[in-house]
């Protein structure tokens, strides 16, 4: 299983990347499927199962919106 974290810009997945890293998060950029998107462009960013609390807690805090999903 893989757990993703959807974001609707490459953008949004870079700001996101940056406080990961600064938490020491293991994580990467990922371009996902256009079909998982209503533009038809979505880039996500995979963790670790384990991190899930993490990283939710550092998401909410930068106020970015995103998408949890697992594949």
């Amino acid at each position: 299983m893989r757990c993703i974290y959807r974001f609707p810009s490459i953008t949004y997945a870079e700001r996101a990347s940056r406080a990961l890293t600064k938490e020491s998060i293991l994580h990467k950029i990922t371009e996902l499927n256009p079909k998982l998107s209503e533009k038809g462009c979505a880039y996500g960013i995979e963790i670790p199962c384990y991190e899930y609390g993490n990283v939710n807690n550092i998401l909410s805090r930068l106020r970015v919106r995103y998408e949890y999903i697992t594949l």
